[in-house]
């Protein structure tokens, strides 16, 4: 990769800064631009609405991209209208920008463990081969921007998806169960909140990815992925929500109390699934990657992280 000309969209956000840090990393010599709503803070590039037709294609004009990352979107949204507005639209006018201004580019996206649903009663494992039966505005939401990427690769593009799973470490936002119970343990570090977590049910399965491994994944989809194809990038390995969260206070090295609400269902309220666990020997054989953080060091990172930040 280090001769191209890499595009991130999305940027200024965690998963956008975090690729900008991987790439810098295995990649020092390419030339790495960013687009966002905002003025890209970390690295050359403009600021544009990407469900703008006309703009988006002016600044693929701009910036010339070999390579993309289409990392720009929402994890969160009032309903499946916004969320499809966020996710499913700007990959459209994103994709057939690509077509006419950077034809030969490869065109990378980050999909989600929400795509799939909940596992069924003795099924271990997600493989790529399922179908698709997302539960939730949010899967929903990411499935539609897949098949938009599925079919622009049947029509010539090179565009590979990589789905990743439940994200950990560093930076990781509050709308996330790892970022919110991370931000929660440092307020009581600081003396700004009592020693108790207050959260709904924990009894979720969920294979936890680091993001700087999952970065690294999506790298090695655009180095050595197919077009058309959709690759895993996840450990799996299943752990509760409540692992998690333990996980998340031995780091802190404090007391706390876990109150766990009563809930009729433990889904996960922003994707709503149950259990969620990913098979990744696809990105295993083929693209030769694996995680290489472990889950332990990753919630360290996460709580440390928000120290730094306060």
């Amino acid at each position: 990769m280090s001769d191209r000309r890499i595009l991130i969209t999305g940027v200024n956000g965690l998963l956008g800064r975090t690729l900008v840090s991987r790439i810098a990393v295995l990649a020092p010599e390419a030339v790495i631009l960013g687009i966002d709503l905002t003025q890209p803070s970390n690295v050359p590039g403009e600021a544009c609405d990407l469900a703008d037709p006309a703009a988006t294609r002016a600044a693929i004009v701009r910036l010339s991209p070999d390579l993309v990352f289409h990392c720009a979107g929402a994890v969160a949204g009032r309903d499946a209208a916004e969320l499809t507005a966020r996710l499913v639209t700007p990959t459209r006018v994103l994709l057939e920008a690509i077509a006419l201004e950077a034809p030969v580019a490869i065109f990378v996206v980050p999909g989600s463990a929400a795509e799939y649903g909940t596992l069924a009663h003795g099924h271990t494992a997600f493989a790529e081969t399922d179908v698709s039966a997302p539960v939730s505005p949010y899967g929903i939401a990411k499935a539609a921007q897949t098949a938009v990427a599925v079919d622009a690769a049947a029509t010539g593009q090179d565009v590979r998806v990589g789905r990743v799973f439940n994200i950990v470490g560093p930076g990781i936002p509050p709308a996330f169960l790892t970022g919110s119970v991370a931000m929660q343990l440092a307020a009581v570090a600081a003396g700004e909140a009592q020693p108790r977590l207050k959260l709904g049910s924990l009894s979720s399965v969920r294979d936890f990815i680091d993001i700087r491994d999952a970065c690294d994944g999506l790298i090695a989809i655009a180095e050595r992925g197919v077009s058309g194809r959709i690759y895993n990038i996840c450990s799996g390995i299943g752990r509760t929500s409540r692992e998690a969260v333990e996980a998340l206070v031995r780091c802190s090295g404090i007391e706390v109390e876990i109150i766990e609400a009563a809930e009729e269902t433990s889904g996960s309220p922003r994707t709503g699934l149950d259990a969620s666990v990913g098979d990744p020997s696809r990105a295993a054989s083929e693209l030769g990657w694996q995680p290489a953080i472990t889950f332990d060091d990753s919630a360290c990172a996460a709580v440390a992280s928000v120290r730094g930040e306060r």
